[in-house]
């Protein structure tokens, strides 16, 4: 389970896991994690989790984005994208 704050666990309702590659547009309310591959645009009203070994080609909108994978796309948040040092970018944030 990933961390929301130092007192509240977040719950990932959502997992694209490694070994997965989704095509199309992907579209959640919820906050889901991206281990897998997904070729198509992400929508989301939660927060977007890329995991290390995720990768995304599509541009990603959601509440939040928090980057340790691949990402080949456009990026907007309406609150915040965190990028770690492990992310590789190719594209605007």
């Amino acid at each position: 389970m990933a961390r929301k704050s130092n007192n509240e666990a977040m719950v990932i309702n959502t997992v694209i896991g490694a070994g997965t590659e989704f095509v199309g547009d992907l579209i959640t309310k919820d906050t889901t994690k991206i281990d897998g591959t997904i070729r198509g645009n992400i929508q989301s009203e939660g927060i977007i989790i890329i995991g290390t070994n995720g990768h995304v080609e599509g541009n990603i909108n959601a509440a939040e984005v928090r980057i340790a994978g691949m990402i080949k796309g456009d990026m907007t948040a309406e609150n915040r994208i965190e990028i770690l040092s492990s992310a590789h970018i190719e594209g605007n944030i």
